[in-house]
């Protein structure tokens, strides 16, 4: 039986292809491509990686790219040459370096707002150091009202980082629940009593399986009265997210923004709701989120937007 490829309508034979025992590499090529005329439409792949990834020709295969995407040789030469001919300085500051690094780092939020398709006026990107990080911004503040109903409903299939966010529901009080991914039962989202504050987080893709989970139960979780937020590390680098699409059934989106450029590392995000991060409760205040800070009294009157959620600085050089 010859093999076959699947095309949208149809099914397609293909010719067994066999390497001759003294044959060259290129002899085999073009051989391959006379038998295989349509292998002739990836060119544009190949041209990609003749162009941007010319380090592989030494390094063999890559697969890794649940850890980590790799960066194309135009964009370490663009931010080298950005960093030789720029003074960026810390953005905590109206010096005019630090006003360049403030104006890069707004164009980097939009372009990112407008990567995943999200509204401006409706959505914020706090700026952090990889997917945990900005789970963990939404698991210490999520305000779940103790003695009440209060719900944390997680995937069975999650990242670790996921299933850490049930320590902090846990001291607050809340019920801890695993779902499946793909189908829960419809008592897994039955209403919170009394409107008791309750979140849902679903993993858009598994590092472990590769099972990406059915995000229509975003909108489900949402009718019910949850909070909702994708953990898109391992989804983004695969598959093209619309917030705008996906009809405002998403909160918040945690992101490791290296995973889908590869450089520079250490940079995530957290695509966030504008009004929900008016409901969380930041449990403290450090340099750069915080306005006024009173001393020996207690008084402090913390920033708004995403300059409450970034701690210190951002790292304005990457």
């Amino acid at each position: 039986m010859s093999p076959t490829s699947t095309q949208p309508g149809k099914a397609v034979k293909l010719s067994p292809f066999t390497l001759g025992t003294s044959e060259s590499a290129k002899a085999a090529s073009q051989r391959f491509v006379a038998s295989h005329p349509a292998y002739l439409q990836t060119s544009a792949v190949d041209d990609l990686r003749r162009r941007e990834f010319t380090r592989l020709q030494n390094s063999g295969v890559y697969l890794d790219y649940t850890g980590a995407g790799l960066y194309p040789e135009s964009l370490i030469k663009e931010h080298r040459d950005q960093l030789l001919n720029n003074v960026f300085g810390n953005p905590h500051s109206a010096s005019p370096s630090s006003m360049l690094s403030s104006k890069y780092a707004h164009a980097a939020r939009l372009a990112i707002l407008n990567f995943f398709d999200a509204d401006p006026n409706e959505y914020d990107v706090i700026i952090t150091t990889n997917a945990s990080t900005a789970l963990r911004v939404v698991a210490e503040a999520y305000p779940y009202s103790r003695g009440a109903d209060s719900k944390l409903i997680l995937p069975t299939d999650a990242h670790n980082s996921v299933n850490g966010m049930r320590e902090f529901a846990i001291k607050a009080g809340a019920q801890v629940t695993y779902v499946p991914m793909e189908a829960p039962g419809k008592q897994t989202f039955k209403a919170p009593e009394d409107g008791a504050e309750s979140l849902f987080v679903l993993t858009g893709q598994s590092n472990l399986s590769g099972l990406k989970g059915n995000l229509s139960l975003l909108a489900e979780a949402k009718s019910h009265g949850y909070n909702t937020l994708l953990d898109a590390a391992a989804l983004a680098p695969t598959t093209a997210i619309s917030l705008r699409s996906l009809n405002n059934s998403v909160d918040a989106m945690a992101i490791s923004l290296y995973k889908l450029i590869g450089y520079p590392t250490g940079i995530g995000c957290l695509v966030a709701r504008k009004e929900f991060l008016t409901k969380l409760q930041k449990p403290w205040f450090s340099g750069g989120s915080v306005l006024v800070v009173q001393a020996p009294n207690m008084g402090r009157l913390l920033l708004d937007g995403h300059e409450r959620w970034e701690d210190g600085t951002v790292n304005f050089l990457s």
